[in-house]
């Protein structure tokens, strides 16, 4: 009598033709599994729907767990119902299939294809994998040993593919529960220690990745692996990897990991390499529990020289504060640098952070005196540095051969190959093909980099780097195409590309893409074609965009502003990048127009000011030197632009945030924003990338080079001597925020805001800005009612009076500015007795009350009254006569 089949809550049948889609998740620690189902007639179905139908009906269900396991559910469903797949009679009793979920039915022999294919993994034990009541009954094996097993038979011991065959259906089963059941199984016989083959990898790494889920369950695992070593001397496949993997992504106790990393150690210690891809795989994260637990996995392995495997990937990455963290936690333990991987992290350091002492080793690799890092010793020849592997030993290293690149040539499918190799940074990649001289790599080696960065972000960012290092891409469609996707963000579209069976040359042989075409036409297989027609529209925008920056420079060269600006708002409107010269062009012409000796009108003024929005917005800022200039006019403007300078500066603000809160893990930064020591390295840049990460607050910052001391002290200067002054709203009726709202303490205001967004003000900062300040308003104060000529803000502090005036400044501040205001009482008393005599005399003097005309007048006699070479002499210092 055949057994019960299993409820239909586990068993769906439908119509061949109704199956739309089917699943089952495998979820939860606990080995809890759920079964999702869409099934019926067409149309979408709400999600756990079961529908019965024919006993020719299939099973749907599909295994979502891990791949060895994928529609296995299938098979034992359809099993179930047909007790031996040999003794179905007819064929239209076989399921129509699974399709993967798109509803397509599959023919009967390609189904029993797939069954056999499924089972060959099995071995000899095909045929029971077939049976599901036999398998089911074999599968039963307790922790106790009870009736007989084929697993008890000696002829079977140490078959790990039955084993395997019983693993996969329990788990399919029961979960995790039938994983367990399995390793009690193991552990009261003590049967099984075959570690080779694909069918062993699967079966310890099935039963691995779920015992390390459950402390008891791992330490009956550690027991087993023991038994295996000292009885057979094999070991449990890739143990320790996986057990720390799991701690570390699971983010355990760094205690608990550091010690089953110790205990693990002796027997299942990691490799050189596979400990160094461990540390790769997690060091970017930086939760503080990962980084401690890869610390001390770090601490407490054998395995050193590891500084130019994980600073140099931490750096490339945008990483700097972990990439110094773990520079001086290697160090500590002697770990130093022993080619020029590191060089690019190490000259940013001497250039950034000059004060932060290098060893010998790091001197060598970035290039500088040990000891002295603000300076450059002369630049051997890289390969001739003893105590750092040279480039072409380097190379050779690598490959095991010589490189193959002959001198100025480039060979495209092996630069990919260097450009893939997993162990090396991209950055050490392009530093060598820099050395060999060569100023172009193909379309391959691109793809090799675009590859490994993934990330559109991160792509644009080695393209710039290549750029502005003198490599260019090439004019291969191939190329073109991976830069505008990676602009555009079209992240399908480039993962498409990239990921493609199509090689580069086809997309620049028209006759391929012909017969790619025809081909498509006969399959209905479209998508290579659309990619081909996507690289097409890809190289007309990437021409469109060559030719729209060579027109926007042309027209700011000829003086029409108006056409370059339409240039570039039509160029950001469309996605358009400008490319790193224009920018550099348009920094070098605002410096030049815009300095104290020119002549700005103020239409021109405007244009400056709409121009250098359009650029900020781009990957290529303006140099900090423009943006002050363009502040200064500003500030300085007659017209009053006070509220434009303050739209400016927060613009400029806000732009440096989003680029710290975004994905790219670099900055871009003028050559004429960046240490000298980076410029060394290639006069030519226009930019030079450094980490995102570069704070804030340090001295060459962006930020930090704009809102110098200098333009601060400016901004308070302006904003007291503004021509329109906005009056305040009493609190009652407005909360007072922007600059604007402040008065004559919107200087202040904007200087708090500076302050709020990074911009240092130090203790010596502050006694300086409330020094300025406080002169301002002594001195508009201790003058009594000014004369006609004072300025607006000088009449309205008048009027408001000491107190009400250091209280609008404190809360422009944010916080207490000015001294107490008995002090500032005493200090309006003191200029008062001091410099109201003085302003008296100046206006009951000799000229005073007399016309311009008069004044002239005596001017001219009293010059005459001179002796005539005392004249000429004043003359002369007045540049008047030669």
């Amino acid at each position: 009598m055949r057994a019960a089949a299993r409820p239909l809550r586990q068993v769906a049948y439908c119509h061949g033709r109704g199956l739309r889609a089917h699943s089952s998740l495998l979820a939860g620690q606990n080995g809890h599994r759920k079964h999702e189902f869409r099934i019926g007639g067409p149309g979408p179905q709400p999600l756990g729907s079961v529908q019965s139908g024919s006993s020719n009906a299939a099973v749907a269900l599909r295994s979502r767990g891990a791949d060895d396991l994928d529609q296995a559910e299938f098979v034992d469903a359809w099993l179930e119902r047909h007790t031996d797949v040999h003794d179905a009679k007819d064929d239209s009793n076989l399921p129509a299939t699974l399709d993967g979920g798109h509803g397509l039915p599959m023919s009967v022999p390609s189904w029993k294809k797939q069954l056999q294919h499924r089972v060959a993994r099995y071995g000899k034990w095909q045929t029971l994998a077939t049976q599901y009541h036999e398998l089911k009954r074999e599968a039963d094996i307790s922790g106790k040993i009870g009736p007989p097993r084929l697993v008890d038979d000696p002829a079977n011991v140490n078959d790990i593919e039955l084993w395997h065959a019983i693993l996969n259906f329990r788990y399919r089963q029961d979960g995790y529960e039938g994983v367990s059941g399995v390793l009690e199984a193991l552990r009261v016989r003590k049967a099984l220690w075959q570690v080779e083959g694909p069918s062993a990898a699967a079966f310890w790494d099935t039963i691995l990745r779920e015992a390390v889920l459950d402390n008891a369950s791992l330490l009956s695992v550690w027991e087993y692996a023991e038994w295996m070593y000292e009885a057979h001397g094999v070991r449990w496949p890739k143990l320790q990897e996986t057990v720390l993997s799991s701690f570390i992504t699971r983010k355990i106790s760094p205690a608990e990991a550091i010690s089953w990393h110790i205990r693990l150690s002796p027997n299942y210690a990691l490799d050189a390499h596979s400990f160094t891809d461990l540390l790769q795989r997690f060091i970017g994260d930086p939760d503080p529990v990962v980084q401690e637990i890869l610390t001390g996995l770090y601490q407490t392995s054998k395995h050193r020289q590891l500084y130019d495997s994980l600073v140099p990937q931490l750096y490339a990455e945008g990483n700097l504060s972990l990439a110094r963290a773990w520079r001086f936690r290697l160090l500590v333990y002697g770990d130093n640098p022993s080619s020029f991987a590191a060089r690019p992290f190490l000259r940013f350091m001497a250039g950034y952070f000059p004060r932060v002492y290098m060893n010998h080793n790091e001197s060598l690799a970035a290039g500088v005196t040990e000891g002295t890092q603000g300076v450059s010793k002369p630049k051997p020849k890289l390969a001739e540095i003893e105590g750092v592997g040279g480039y072409r030993q380097l190379i050779n290293r690598i490959h095991g051969r010589t490189f193959g690149i002959k001198e100025k040539t480039y060979n495209d499918t092996l630069g990919a190959r260097w450009f893939a190799s997993s162990w090396i940074s991209v950055d050490l990649a392009v530093d060598v093909v820099r050395f060999l001289g060569l100023d172009e790599i193909g379309p391959l080696s691109l793809q090799s980099i675009a590859l490994r960065e993934g990330h559109p972000d991160r792509i644009l960012d080695r393209i710039d780097q290549l750029e502005i290092s003198g490599i260019s891409i090439g004019e291969s469609s191939y190329a073109k195409a991976i830069r505008h996707f990676a602009t555009m963000d079209d992240r399908e579209t480039l993962k498409d590309l990239l990921h493609s069976d199509l090689h580069p040359d086809v997309f620049e042989n028209p006759d391929m893409q012909k017969e790619i075409l025809r081909m498509a036409m006969r399959t209905g297989d479209w998508a290579p074609y659309r990619l081909v027609l996507s690289v097409k529209l890809a190289v007309a925008l990437d021409a469109l965009a060559l030719e729209s920056n060579r027109l926007a420079l042309e027209s700011l060269e000829a003086g029409d502003y108006q056409m370059t600006i339409r240039m570039l708002g039509d160029m950001q409107r469309r996605g358009v990048q400008i490319l790193p010269s224009t920018s550099d062009i348009i920094s070098v012409h605002m410096i030049a127009m815009l300095g104290p000796h020119k002549k700005v009108t103020e239409p021109l003024l405007d244009h400056y000011v709409i121009l250098s929005r359009l650029v900020m917005a781009t990957r290529f800022p303006l140099a900090t030197e423009a943006l002050k200039v363009l502040l200064h006019r500003l500030g300085t403007s007659k017209e009053g632009r006070l509220e434009e300078l303050e739209r400016v500066s927060l613009e400029i603000l806000e732009r440096y945030d989003t680029v710290r809160n975004s994905t790219r893990p670099t900055l871009n930064v003028h050559r004429f924003d960046v240490p000298d020591l980076l410029k060394e390295d290639h006069d030519y840049r226009s930019f030079e990338l450094v980490p995102r990460e570069l704070s804030l607050r340090h001295d060459l910052h962006p930020i930090q080079r704009i809102f110098d001391r200098a333009l601060r002290r400016d901004i308070i200067h302006w904003s007291f001597k503004a021509r329109h002054v906005h009056r305040p709203l009493p609190n009652s009726a407005k909360n007072p925020q922007q600059p604007i709202d402040f008065s004559f303490a919107r200087g202040i205001r904007l200087l708090a805001i500076l302050r709020d967004h990074g911009v240092v003000f130090d203790m010596d900062d502050v006694k300086e800005l409330r020094r300025a300040v406080e002169l301002h308003l002594v001195t508009a104060l201790a003058l009594g009612s000014p004369g006609p000529g004072a300025s607006p803000t000088s009449r309205w502090i008048a009027q408001v009076g000491l107190e009400q005036a250091k209280a609008l400044c404190d809360e422009a501040w944010g916080k207490e500015l000015l001294s107490p205001l008995s002090n500032l009482e005493e200090k309006v008393r003191a200029m008062a007795t001091d410099a109201r005599p003085k302003l008296e005399a100046k206006r009951n003097g000799p000229w005073n009350g007399l016309d311009p005309q008069e004044r002239q007048i005596r001017f001219v006699q009293t010059a005459q009254s001179r002796p005539m070479w005392k004249h000429m002499q004043h003359l002369q210092k007045k540049g008047k006569i030669a």
